[in-house]
């Protein structure tokens, strides 16, 4: 109990004795108002976990502490790989409710003295204060990367995320607390740009990496100086060989570094948001390439342009389609919109409208990478397709490998009894070729048949003319 006492003096009169005349209050509610706001100086509010002030803090006194007894420490830099997701298609809501369960089974994982801290979104950063060989910070990166990809349960949902982790390893990898944890972040996102659900060390990525905050500058530059190009890569029937689509894919023609592909800067944008700004950028340049083909006489073949779930749950998605193709005047019949199989685990109506509205306007839709995901058929049947495209993954190995010649063999059998189109992407030999056309796939796509090329290749080395094709 906490209580704020003031006392008096009160002289006697005519020799009396003096008399102490008081208050007591009860201070209780400002004391706890009081540590309410000292608690959230040094706290995440959602969370409860360390804030970043706090952090910088317990890494600096640990850092003095290795320093003085010669040994070692760690710092993680944790970003969630799927979070936006979860967040556009249930609700920031489930998000937040996420968030909490990542923090508890974070600080489960961790031993008693280390700290775990929440420094951004989806954003965490851990403090091994005393580690003593860096092979200790390998094998807890490892541990919080298992806890992490468990299910999570929320309501009527079972979620599945991963992480990407960078180490750092104190003082080898930064004289300052700021240094260090810059450093892991830099490590976080070579883990990332790698596919996720891992972690990098600093040490094996080297002082060359640069930061998110540096990278999304350098994007915000690129998308001015309209610095991204398309290059496509040709979809043909499995039989004639004849082109019926192509694939869209971005590069970023950097000034300095030379052509980059999207792995190197697709996860850069889709945490900075800016995947929305060149998700526009590509899909404008794609049909702007349908026109121009057309102008210079060739018969234009179906164009798929790749989706990611924040362009199709930003606002007015449909909106923005339809502009940029009365902008280009290029035909909707001729555009194809390709969705990750992965958006399909998120139950979402809105997801249902978009689709069905792309249809009407007489864009195909496409499901990219199928059969990675854990609800294949149920996506089929619960969203309206057209098109379901075999992973690269599965026809690697479909020749010699059983497993993913059941995987592809069902998938084939599905889509085909669904009358959709098939495509089975990355497809480099005839052997692969001849077992996907003994199961019924339609068309194929891979280094078999070409290399992405740029515009006008494609157009001098697969594109027929119309008045060539008018004439058979």
């Amino acid at each position: 109990m906490w209580a704020l006492e003031n006392v008096r003096l009160i002289p006697g009169d005519g020799g009396d004795e003096p008399t102490l005349e008081g208050i007591l209050l009860d201070i209780n509610d400002r004391k706890r108002i009081e540590g309410d706001i000292a608690f959230r100086a040094y706290h995440d509010e959602l969370t409860s976990l360390p804030n970043r002030a706090l952090l910088l803090d317990r890494v600096g006194v640990a850092m003095a502490n290795v320093q003085r007894k010669k040994q070692r420490l760690a710092v993680m830099f944790l970003d969630l790989d799927a979070l936006k997701v979860v967040n556009d298609t249930l609700g920031h809501g489930v998000g937040d409710s996420l968030l909490k369960m990542v923090a508890g089974r974070l600080s489960e994982a961790l031993r008693r003295g280390d700290t775990v801290a929440r420094v951004g979104g989806d954003e965490f950063v851990i403090l091994l204060p005393e580690i003593s060989r860096e092979a200790d910070a390998q094998r807890a990166a490892q541990k919080i990367l298992r806890t992490i990809a468990k299910p999570y349960v929320l309501e009527s949902d079972e979620l599945h995320i991963t992480a990407s982790v960078g180490v750092a390893i104190g003082p080898r990898d930064g004289a300052t607390p700021e240094s260090l944890i810059r450093n892991a972040d830099g490590a976080m996102y070579r883990a990332k740009q790698s596919g996720g659900n891992r972690f990098e060390l600093y040490s094996h990525v080297g002082p060359g990496i640069i930061g998110r905050t540096a990278q999304e500058a350098e994007l915000r530059q690129a998308i001015d100086r309209d610095e991204f190009l398309l290059y496509f890569q040709p979809q043909v029937t499995i039989d004639s060989r004849e082109v019926v689509g192509v694939e869209a894919l971005v590069r970023w023609n950097h000034p300095e570094r030379g052509m980059i592909e999207p792995a190197g800067f697709i996860p850069v944008a889709e945490q900075t948001g800016l995947i929305t700004v060149l998700g526009e950028i590509v899909l404008r340049k794609a049909c702007q390439q349908g026109v121009e083909w057309q102008r210079s006489g060739c018969l234009v073949p179906r164009i798929a342009v790749n989706v990611s779930p924040r362009q199709l749950y930003q606002r007015d998605f449909v909106g923005m389609v339809t502009r940029i193709l009365n902008m280009t005047g290029f035909d909707p019949h001729l555009l194809e919109l390709e969705l990750t199989e992965s958006m399909a685990m998120q139950k979402s109506d809105r997801s249902r409208a978009i689709l069905k509205n792309l249809r009407g306007m007489g864009i195909a839709i496409a499901v990219d990478d199928f059969g990675t995901g854990q609800s294949s058929l149920s996506y089929v049947k619960q969203f309206a397709v057209d098109t379901v495209k075999i992973d690269r993954s599965f026809v690697i190995d479909v020749v010699r490998k059983k497993s993913d010649q059941s995987i592809v063999s069902a998938v084939l059998l599905v889509a085909n009894q669904l009358k959709l189109r098939t495509i089975a992407e990355g497809v480099e030999t005839d052997a692969q070729c001849e077992f996907l056309q003994e199961r019924g796939c339609r068309e194929i796509q891979g280094y078999l048949i070409s290399r992405p090329l740029p515009a006008d290749r494609l157009r001098r080395t697969f594109l027929r003319s119309a008045t060539a094709r008018a004439a058979v």
